[in-house]
């Protein structure tokens, strides 16, 4: 705005074909609308300023994108939690980072009240950005470093926020699209039929036995990202003291399932950056401990721990926190964006001890511990068996990389070409 001091982000994103340049084009697009319909949420995600697109090739589509946007002040969560750069990230020893404490870190660095309230930050603030979000736009690649946290000078509590918009989706035209979009994001945060996909391509995933990991794909892939994230962040800060039994040994068990299905996480995740997507797709489809059904059930051991957590009396400060956590990461969750804060408001740390809070739903609370054990107990995991041949024979989704380079599906990929179809990489942004 004319006369205003502040700071603005510029950036830029050289399209190299025609499907590049919509994509690009796309999220300048989607920030100016919801800037401009959502203002509430301008606390948490970049103020779109303006925006130019202009086609350098017309042959081809190629083009350049210049978007401009308000300067978010701080630094990533993934360097604030862990003392390390996302490039550390790729290489850094798995055990130090799940278990930690690395030099630098806040790992291990709270007691339960504290990692609970910091983690409803988190949920809280982002969950409006996603509220507005959700008719518009899939975000495809929320991460802890695409989520930025700030101090300002006089606040009670953090301000976080989302950023990097440069991979989502037109939520009216993904049900249709999905199949052949491309895979895009952090592999760390991956829904399960991200990986069936990956792995076994997507008629893997629409034939698989429980519908709700092709509905989680479809309609909550954002709510799966949202919910690792919290996970990540709620006990890497936690205290290890304060996860045994001092508060509850129900907690003691969740970090316990949470370290299983993190670490592999990590491993693939950083099998990408050192050998390759192939190299990945061949370990998991060979794998025997680490394949596609291990994933799968660590996460539902992770999501009963949630459960068995919540309903431990000793653990009622937080006993709401942790039944979010688990529906977020559910196949067959059902909360909704504009439910978490209210959600939240339940545990007493929030509430006040035996306060009634504005809002309060009780009712929900238990209704939520209810569909968790029926999913829980319905849930199946599907064995590849002797079709995994079969399975291996099918096309390929192509992996995102953060250009957006598009590539036809129906093209065989070398060893070469997946390398270069996938990064985890931040674009820069220049200040002005």
């Amino acid at each position: 705005e004319e006369g205003s001091t502040d700071h603005v982000a510029i950036k830029v994103i050289t399209a190299k074909d025609g499907a590049a340049f919509v994509n690009a084009a796309f999220e300048a697009e989607l920030m100016q609308i919801l800037s401009a319909t959502c203002p509430q949420s301008a606390a948490n995600m970049p103020k779109y300023v303006a925006h130019s697109a202009a086609k350098t090739c017309q042959i081809s589509g190629a083009g350049v994108v210049r978007l401009a946007m308000s300067y978010v002040g701080g630094g990533p969560l993934d360097k604030w939690v862990y003392g390390i750069s996302d490039e550390d990230h790729k290489t850094v020893d798995i055990a130090s980072l799940v278990e930690g404490p690395l030099p630098g870190s806040r790992q291990g660095s709270s007691t339960v009240e504290h990692a609970c309230t910091f983690t409803r930050e988190l949920l809280e603030q982002l969950s409006g950005v996603l509220v507005a979000l959700q008719p518009i736009a899939f975000h495809r690649d929320i991460s802890s470093h695409n989520v930025l946290i700030d101090f300002p000078e006089g606040a009670s509590k953090p301000r976080l926020c989302l950023i990097d918009f440069g991979l989502a989706v037109r939520a009216g035209s993904w049900s249709r699209d999905w199949r052949t979009a491309n895979l895009a994001g952090d592999p760390r945060y991956w829904t399960p039929a991200a990986w069936m996909a990956f792995s076994f391509g997507f008629k893997y995933l629409t034939t698989h036995t429980n519908p709700g990991f092709e509905h989680q794909y479809l309609n909550r892939i954002d709510h799966f990202s949202i919910g690792v994230l919290a996970l990540e962040t709620f006990l890497a800060l936690l205290s290890r003291a304060d996860a045994g039994d001092g508060a509850g040994p129900a907690l003691a068990e969740v970090r316990r399932a949470w370290s299983k299905y993190w670490t592999v996480a990590i491993h693939l995740f950083q099998m990408f950056h050192t050998k390759g997507p192939l190299a990945v797709r061949n370990f998991i489809t060979q794998s025997k401990d680490e394949g596609i059904s291990s994933l799968v059930e660590y996460l539902r051991h992770l999501r009963h721990a949630l459960r068995a957590a919540a309903d431990q009396p000793a653990n009622k400060s937080c006993a709401s926190l942790l039944l979010v956590l688990e529906e977020l990461v559910a196949e067959n969750g059902t909360l909704a964006w504009s439910e978490i804060p209210a959600m939240l408001s339940e545990d007493p740390f929030v509430a006040g001890e035996g306060e009634s809070a504005p809002g309060r739903d009780v009712a929900r609370v238990g209704r939520l511990l209810g569909e968790a054990t029926r999913r829980l107990a319905h849930s199946r995991i599907r064995s590849t068996g002797g079709a995994m041949d079969q399975e291996l024979t099918r096309t390929q989704p192509e992996i995102s990389d953060g250009d957006m380079l598009s590539r036809s599906t129906t093209m065989p990929l070398s060893a070469d070409q997946l390398s270069k179809s996938f990064s985890h990489r931040r674009r820069s942004s220049g200040i002005f």
